[in-house]
């Protein structure tokens, strides 16, 4: 660091003049937006905004500058880099990084030479450690780098020096998503260490918190053990601009677990222009089931349901004229019968359940309104029976009523969801000319949600 820049440095920014605020910017470049406070920039914008040539260069003083938002991108926010000896530097800043994929030709440790020594530590620590349970990792090889152009080569780098412990779970979740070739949500942010197998305290928080309110942040994850203390330095229900505050769980020593809520709000989802295999892998790593329905039913149920109508149409050419009345069992686990109802698009549908399945009734029906729309007649018809020949008299009756007098060619029986005894029952109960549809797909395991674009529709017409 020069002479003259540690000078303009270490001035309150109220007594900085304009042109001494301009020189402490151009001596930053690619820097000031990240490490000087706001009001320098200001004072520096204002006192070129009169000239003709500088007008439109320093637009860009007056506003903050925007975290990156593609593959590999993530960004760690520090508190104490000199901020005391230097006034003119912000409380709590924010870095913009970036993982990439490391040149075959670079040593393990390959890391930008530009980031401060403790930082490319922290970095290693998170490869090894990201790698024990994503082995892609360790088989690719990753580097972190600077994640904004026109950055310095040297000259104000030493400001960045500091402990950047509290980076770690933000690395740590940028790493993963890069793996995944996800994309980052610039409005969730995050600060937590990570030793002994779990998540652990870090310092700063009240000013990374205000840091984040700043750029624009949503949510903010804090470990779990601050989170209380936080809250109440905060004072304001929401915090600074509607900032929630949110835990990283302590106590879990699997990684991907601890950050796995961390995870879920910071994955933008893809769109559907993303591909299949893209898609499917998002939808499987949602952790919350809610959230994944709701993902399936926008990114992959339109591309399914282009796929299987014509064919089902082609099994059925009636169903082309005539939208079916559907019949389908409630069930615990993913919703079957929304994903059923959002390919066939069924004029009216009648959903049987038992008293067990009483308190998911609504969420069917909810779903069904996101996957069908508003147009369809939508019933209901509680069961009583557990024996054969008591659900096959119950599922009759309903049916009749179901019908009213249609004819049976007109009925689309969903005998996918349910218990065993009931698909039989309920197929037995089926009039004659009606048509029976199941639907099969490869589940995943550990998720027990149906693989996208591995479904499939039997239909066949009953006739007795």
């Amino acid at each position: 660091m020069t002479p003259e820049l540690a000078q303009l440095l270490s001035k309150c920014p109220a007594t900085l003049t304009g042109w001494e605020a301009c020189r402490l910017v151009c001596q930053l470049p690619g820097l000031s937006g990240w490490l000087l406070k706001p009001e320098v920039l200001e004072k520096a914008a204002d006192y070129l905004a009169e000239d003709s040539v500088w007008r439109e260069r320093v637009k860009p003083w007056r506003q903050r500058p925007s975290l990156p938002q593609d593959v590999g991108s993530c960004w760690v926010v520090t508190v104490g880099m000199n901020a005391e000896k230097y006034p003119a530097l912000r409380e709590a800043a924010v870095l913009p990084l970036r993982w990439q994929r490391r040149p075959a030709d670079t040593s393990p440790s390959g890391h930008d030479p530009r980031l401060p020594e403790d930082l490319r530590r922290i970095a290693d620590r998170v490869i090894r450690q990201v790698a024990e349970e994503e082995p892609a990792v360790a088989e690719a090889g990753w580097r972190l780098v600077l994640g904004v152009n026109n950055f310095p080569t040297a000259l104000g780098l030493d400001l960045l020096a500091g402990s950047y412990e509290s980076a770690f779970v933000s690395l740590a979740a940028g790493l993963f998503l890069a793996v995944w070739e996800g994309k980052p949500d610039p409005t969730v942010w995050a600060s937590g260490a990570w030793a002994d197998g779990g998540i652990q305290p870090v310092e700063g928080l009240l000013q990374k918190a205000a840091l984040a309110a700043q750029w624009g942040a949503r949510v903010l994850f804090v470990p779990e053990q601050q989170l209380e203390k936080l809250e109440n330095k905060m004072g304001a229900p929401g915090g600074p601009n509607g900032l929630r505050i949110l835990p990283l769980q302590a106590g879990k020593p699997k990684l991907r677990e601890a950050l796995r809520e961390y995870l879920d709000h910071l994955e933008v989802p893809p769109g559907r222009e993303a591909s299949r295999e893209h898609r499917s892998a998002y939808f499987l790593r949602i952790a919350d089931d809610t959230k994944a329905r709701r993902y399936y039913r926008e990114y992959i149920l339109p591309e399914v349901r282009e796929i299987w109508r014509p064919r089902l149409h082609q099994q059925a050419p009636l169903f082309q004229k005539v939208a079916p009345r559907l019949v389908t069992i409630v069930s615990k686990g993913f919703h079957l019968p929304e994903l059923t109802g959002g390919v066939v698009q069924p004029q009216s549908c009648l959903l049987l359940y038992n008293e067990e399945m009483a308190e998911e009734i609504q969420k069917v029906k909810e779903a069904l309104k996101e996957a069908i729309g508003e147009h369809y007649l939508l019933n209901e018809h509680l069961f009583t029976g557990h024996t054969r020949e008591e659900l096959l008299q119950d599922f009759q009756k309903a049916m009749q009523e179901f019908l009213q007098g249609i004819s049976a060619e007109g009925l689309m029986v969903d005998l996918t969801p349910g218990q065993r005894l009931m698909n039989l029952a309920l197929y037995d109960a089926m009039p004659a000319g009606s048509f029976a549809l199941v639907f099969q797909a490869e589940m995943d395991k550990k998720t027990r949600r149906p693989i996208p674009f591995t479904e499939n529709f039997e239909l066949w017409q009953v006739n007795r």
